[in-house]
């Protein structure tokens, strides 16, 4: 192999690929006489794998050229555990079984100092044990997004940017926002207020509290019933219609 062809080719890499990893990047398509295929952006997939077969003896890698680096990174190590288990297994176990997820699992930890700290937290979770965790790849994809060139933070509040013990008070409606509120969580099983008969009675809550803790259900014949679940929905079930929902009186 020339020398001029081996620059080119990592002059290449280096545009998809962080600058540490070209090298052995390299080295490892050479190894194993792999055609890498960078391609536009596919909706459907971010890489693939095929091995060799009749009439195209070489192993072939796709990735979409539209990935930052690290995001790249990571999805040719997926496909490069695809073509290590396949010369382990061949086609005799499924495309993500366990020994696909080890393999995949090796490789991250090889390359995880290449990565940015916050990914590479995420990225030693999700390798940790066998099965790999979907939740947690979820993750790693939406924090790999924040190294896109033209990424622009959200004003939304996602599940990953909240914190542990954060709380929501009950939705108002199908259609209005759940915003978190600053409230301790806590511990153990939350008290049963009691409830109200009619205009008399009282709690140990205020009235303001009792709507928040207690959404309240008003049957047909007009008994009240209340639903001590804290943070329940209000739902319309055997006749039953929230409180505020105009019906016609049988």
């Amino acid at each position: 192999m020339e020398q001029s062809f081996i620059d080119n080719y990592k002059r290449s890499l280096a545009k998809y690929l962080p600058a540490a990893a070209v090298d052995s990047v390299f080295n490892y398509l050479a190894q194993h006489s792999v055609h890498l295929h960078i391609t536009r952006e596919r909706y459907s997939k971010l890489g693939d794998y095929r091995w060799p077969r009749q009439g195209h003896p070489f192993h072939e890698i796709s990735v979409n050229g539209n990935l930052n680096p690290y995001h790249f990174l990571l999805v040719l190590l997926h496909e490069m555990a695809h073509l290590d288990t396949w010369l382990q297994y061949k086609n005799s176990i499924q495309p993500h079984a366990h020994e696909w997820q080890a393999n995949y699992a090796r490789l991250i930890n090889l390359y995880l100092p290449l990565f940015p700290t916050d990914v590479s937290v995420l990225l030693q979770r999700y390798t940790a044990c066998i099965p790999l965790s979907r939740t947690i790849e979820k993750q790693i994809d939406a924090q790999l997004r924040h190294y896109n060139p033209d990424y622009t933070p959200s004003q939304d509040i996602t599940l990953n940017d909240l914190t542990p013990g954060t709380r929501f008070p009950p939705f108002r409606g199908r259609r209005e926002k759940a915003h978190p509120v600053d409230m301790p969580l806590p511990r153990g099983r939350p008290p049963i207020p009691r409830q109200r008969h009619g205009t008399g009675g009282g709690g140990p809550l205020s009235t303001a509290n009792k709507s928040l803790m207690e959404p309240t259900i008003k049957h047909r014949n007009g008994v009240r019933r209340t639903s001590h679940r804290r943070n329940a929905a209000i739902i319309k079930d055997n006749g039953c219609v929230p409180i505020g929902t105009r019906h016609k009186n049988k």
